[in-house]
């Protein structure tokens, strides 16, 4: 049972996917796509791993044209989960270096959590991999997503990004129709060549895809070695501005060859293009003035779909308010930075009074701080003299001590008590003997 990817629509890292049928629209963000191939429920391939994955024939241009559109719109800003998200995730353009295995543990170790996330992957094999990933839950989706948008595969080449995307809705057709080609006309259609220097898929609409540096089997700092650091043929493309043929001073209507970076003039000029490819049988060329393909040895342009289009009114209306926006903001920061800087002016002997204000709080310390020291080693001292007090206190023979002193209270009381009777009883005695006068009683 094939796939069929319906009226997908392309806005800001996510690729939508309507369930209805509308009438076709002039638009540059919609488009529709089918992958007509065999689909197996079962795995068809298991890696030594114990990985197992399910690889699937698809048409060239038709996921080619998916990737020029996608290309156009994506940016690497922040990812972004849109509420009407589905738990399958496409994978576009992996690179060649990367095995069917090491996809699988990439996917693993990118959505490894607390709990084991399952998933399923099927890949589409074409002039570039993709690979569409179902994951159990929408959470492993979720974090793929998060963690690989814009990020390179591993750290060895890190100009090579992962460009994924959720689908909202991929449904069976029934029935696998042929694929349409035009060997009815006796053409055959060629796909789009490498660059023959940082093997990336050559197209002048995908900017995403010019190659800083070489990739593959060329080592990173070859171009550095040659004095470049980009590659030469991509490097020409660019630089449209100040191109010349190698074999004479023409200037315009120029053609690049893709396979060595040759510039030469075309066929109403003086013909070093074709010279060229007479000498070296290099068989694609490029026109970069109107964006042709020629290849020699047919002689033909190779068809294209995918040529630049006239902007719509509605684009140009988006582009200049884009501009505007972005002169509002450059604005105000400029007028944010110049507050800043006219406050921190204005607020500078206020800071330099209180920076000397704290340098003397400082010296002040250090001149206390002797004096505070002495005050902690007497408050440690009167602590420890409170505690051997305390140890006397409760030592037996004080606590007899005062026993003794109690008693000896008490006795001194019942002493003052017999003094004071004594004294009442000497006053009785004087009061009798004035009472008897002077006569003297003879006992005997």
């Amino acid at each position: 049972m094939p796939y069929k990817i319906i009226s997908q629509k392309v806005s800001r890292n996510l690729l939508f996917i309507s369930k209805k049928k509308k009438k076709k629209k002039k638009s540059s963000t919609m488009f529709a796509i089918d992958i007509l191939a065999t689909h197996k429920l079962q795995p068809n391939e298991i890696s030594d791993d114990g990985f197992s994955f399910t690889c699937i024939d698809v048409p060239d241009m038709k996921l080619w044209k998916l990737l020029t559109t996608v290309s156009a719109h994506l940016t690497w800003d922040f990812p972004v989960l849109h509420p009407s998200r589905s738990n399958v995730v496409l994978i576009l353009a992996i690179p060649s270096f990367l095995t069917y295995t090491d996809i699988c543990k990439y996917v693993s170790r990118v959505t490894q959590t607390k709990n084991k996330v399952k998933f399923k992957i099927t890949f589409l094999k074409c002039m570039f991999r993709c690979a569409i990933v179902e994951f159990e839950i929408q959470e492993g989706a979720d974090t793929f997503y998060i963690n690989t948008l814009g990020e390179p595969f591993d750290s060895t080449h890190l100009h090579i990004r992962c460009i994924s995307l959720f689908l909202l809705e991929v449904t069976p057709e029934i029935g696998v129709h042929p694929i349409p080609t035009h060997e009815a006309n006796c053409t055959r259609e060629f796909p789009l060549p490498f660059c023959p220097l940082c093997f990336q898929l050559f197209d002048p609409l995908i900017s995403t895809f010019f190659s800083p540096s070489t990739a593959d089997d060329i080592s990173i700092t070859a171009f550095s070695e040659w004095g470049e650091s980009q590659c030469p043929v991509c490097r020409v493309i660019h630089n449209t501005g100040n191109g010349k043929c190698d074999g004479c001073d023409e200037t315009r209507r120029l053609w690049v060859c893709m396979e060595c970076g040759h510039i030469g003039c075309g066929r109403d000029q003086n013909q070093h293009a074709i010279l060229h490819y007479e000498k070296t049988h290099h068989r694609f060329s490029f026109r970069y003035d109107d964006r042709w393909l020629w290849d020699y040895q047919a002689d033909r342009s190779v068809d294209r779909s995918f040529h630049d289009r006239p902007t719509d009114a509605s684009d140009d209306v988006v582009l200049g308010y884009r501009k505007l926006l972005l002169e509002g903001v450059t604005s105000v920061r400029n007028h944010s930075e110049m507050e800043m800087e006219e406050l921190h002016r204005k607020k500078q002997p206020e800071i330099d009074s209180l920076l000397k204000e704290l340098e003397k709080l400082d010296e002040e310390e250090a001149k206390i701080d002797p004096e505070y020291q002495k005050v902690v080693n007497l408050d440690k001292q009167i602590e420890e003299i409170q505690k051997e007090i305390n140890q006397v206190k409760n030592d037996p023979v004080m606590q007899q001590s005062d026993e003794l002193k109690k008693k000896n209270i008490k006795l001194k009381k019942q002493l003052n008590q017999m003094k004071l009777r004594f004294d009442e009883l000497c006053n009785v005695l004087e009061q009798r003997h004035d009472v008897t006068g002077d006569v003297v009683i003879d006992l005997q």
